[in-house]
């Protein structure tokens, strides 16, 4: 509720001065409730990486048309209009097809004052087909990131019943080196037959993007952040998170 000032006459405001002006407004925000805290003043910013770009190409398999640096980047704007449309303050740390060194990409983050980072990728693993889920990773030791990752993974899990993978702890530069809680998603393998028929699906990335927007709505809504902006507010997110 906003705070709420009452109309005094501008005679008085001269003889009262300032300070009982002062006196006014917070009386009155005591008994009307406390001054407005709207989500304009106060949502949680999301940096978006899209992994690679430019010369590197990341997984690259042209007989099926696959290009990791270009799925990345779909899946990255995908995510970036669904956090808009939660509420949330978002931006890709790439929006074209160019090459970041990794370090830059986390410097981008820092100093943009995001609250949460998360980076796009596909995996692959060519030294064994079978291996095959998307997955969520986390920077060892950070709580915060281990739980955000937590909630990656669940809502993955929905978009793909047959993924059994779990979240897990791991030490990428991307993540090490920015300063909030963050996580990598991998989409699913691009060596694997079955993930790969799902990468190439328009479908599948967008509902992945929305399995990753889910659960940063989550996370916003425990109020995990180390960051005030955390906090929540009855004004934020009107619609679901849509594929």
């Amino acid at each position: 509720m906003r705070a709420v000032f009452y109309a005094v006459p501008v005679r008085h405001v001269c003889a009262a001065g300032l300070t009982t002006l002062l006196l006014i407004a917070l009386s009155a925000s005591l008994v009307f409730g406390r001054i407005d805290h709207s989500p304009r003043h106060s949502r949680l910013k999301v940096a978006v990486d899209a992994g690679h770009g430019g010369s590197d190409i990341g997984a690259w398999y042209p007989q099926f048309g696959l290009v990791e640096k270009d799925i990345n980047l779909s899946v990255a704007k995908t995510l970036v209009r669904q956090l808009e449309d939660q509420g949330f303050s978002a931006f890709l740390i790439r929006d074209d097809d160019v090459y970041i060194e990794l370090g830059e990409r986390a410097d981008l983050a820092n100093r943009a004052r995001a609250d949460i980072f998360v980076s796009i990728h596909v995996n692959r693993f060519p030294q064994d087909t079978r291996c095959r889920g998307a997955q969520a990773f986390y920077q060892r030791g950070s709580a915060y990131g281990q739980q955000l990752a937590v909630f990656v993974q669940e809502e993955l899990r929905k978009v793909d019943p047959t993924n059994d993978r779990k979240a897990i702890a791991a030490d990428f530069k991307v993540l090490r080196e920015t300063h909030m809680p963050g996580v990598l998603v991998e989409i699913g393998f691009a060596t694997n037959a079955h993930d790969r028929q799902l990468i190439m699906d328009p479908g599948y990335r967008n509902a992945v993007a929305a399995a990753i927007c889910r659960a940063i709505v989550r996370y916003r809504e425990n109020g995990l952040s180390t960051d005030n902006r955390s906090q929540r507010s009855p004004g934020w997110s009107q619609r679901p998170c849509s594929a």
